[in-house]
């Protein structure tokens, strides 16, 4: 059985470069750290810290906030200073952040740590997937992006085991893993992804007939970013109510709800939930990211990656507040209601889009 499943992944992960295998696993360093933000809402209202669900949903808000600006900032840097630079920046200052921020104990400063935090680390993503884009051909750039997904996923299944370990010992370890797995990632990137080492079949400058197409008037783009954010703020209620639920309804321990979000990140185990929405997840996600990619040029696909970043920091600053304010005046149930009835349309919204599609013209 494992003998199949190592083969079935090698064949379908064979044939692309060694410069997204490295991507790849500079990422699954930088994720394997992830355990701030998933545990969140439960360090401001379950520790010492004492603050209510609508206060730590808004704290959330602020990071998707500062994302937001960070989306908008890293997108323009890449198309402006390159790709690997602005990786090695905001890896090398997020990772700082993070421990700063795990020192803020009043409300003002721990929303001030957050939304800096937030733009210097949300920054990264514009660059990173320009950098996918970069180090693939187009025939295998989906296979490159679900790499990549495999690789956030399985980072996701390290960090949530190992942050429901540290939560339960002391919170404050978390932002001093978090912080030193972004400068462990920022070293390899810069060891073994400098631009002098990397051969890459995307990475050729070529010239074009004409100014590029502004993602800001790509009308199909916009459509597509107005139903990116509908999913996405679905998507991140995963990671800022459902934890709460977890601890205050099911009553579950830190570490039962680590093991929940390793679950999200292998696809094992018998939650049916879990395993639904991680399906759903790693299903739409790689083909979100082939649809943009496949409306840029070299000269805007940071302008493009960027809004596309907007798109998912805007509904961080939506669904978490949203969800929270929701699950603390209404409840839990009315709010599930309420997500999944979104997500049904959603998907309609998708489809509807689909049929109309037409290729870009740069000219």
């Amino acid at each position: 059985m494992l003998t199949r499943t190592v083969s079935l992944y090698k064949n379908a992960y064979s044939g692309l470069s060694r410069s997204t295998w490295l991507l790849s696993l500079v990422m699954l360093v930088n994720r394997s750290g992830t355990m701030v933000i998933p545990f969140m809402t439960i360090y401001l209202t379950q520790s010492s810290m004492g603050y209510s669900i609508g206060q730590a949903g808004a704290v959330i808000g602020v990071f998707g906030l500062g994302a937001v600006c960070g989306g908008w900032l890293g997108g323009r840097l890449t198309d402006r200073i390159g790709f690997h630079r602005v990786q090695l920046v905001t890896l090398t200052g997020g990772g700082l952040l993070f421990m700063l921020l795990g020192q803020m104990k009043s409300y003002p400063l721990i929303c001030g740590c957050t939304f800096l935090l937030s733009v210097v680390n949300e920054s990264f993503r514009p660059a990173n997937s320009t950098a996918i884009a970069a180090y693939s051909k187009e025939e295998n750039r989906t296979r490159s992006i679900s790499l990549n997904r495999l690789a956030i996923n399985l980072g996701w299944a390290v960090g949530g085991a190992i942050g429901g370990i540290l939560a339960s010992i002391n919170y404050h370890l978390l932002f001093w893993v978090d912080g030193a797995t972004n400068l462990l990632a920022a070293g390899l990137l810069r060891w073994f992804l400098a631009p002098s080492s990397v051969t890459a079949p995307g990475q050729r400058i070529e010239k074009e007939p004409g100014p590029a197409l502004s993602p800001y008037k790509d009308r199909v783009y916009l459509a597509f970013i107005v139903c990116t954010i509908f999913f996405a703020s679905c998507f991140f209620q995963l990671f800022s109510v459902l934890p709460v639920y977890y601890k205050t309804t099911l009553g579950l321990h830190e570490y039962m709800i680590g093991l929940l979000m390793t679950l999200n990140g292998l696809i094992y185990g018998a939650y049916c939930c879990m395993i639904l929405l991680t399906t759903g997840e790693i299903t739409a996600m790689p083909f979100m990211n082939s649809f943009w990619i496949s409306r840029t040029s070299n000269s805007n696909r940071g302008q493009y990656a960027g809004l596309y970043t907007i798109a998912w920091s805007t509904a961080q600053v939506l669904g978490p507040a949203g969800g929270a304010e929701v699950a603390q005046h209404w409840g839990f149930r009315p709010l599930w209601w309420l997500v999944g009835s979104t997500c049904l349309l959603t998907a309609a919204g998708f489809r509807r889009l689909l049929r109309q599609i037409k290729p870009v013209v740069h000219a």
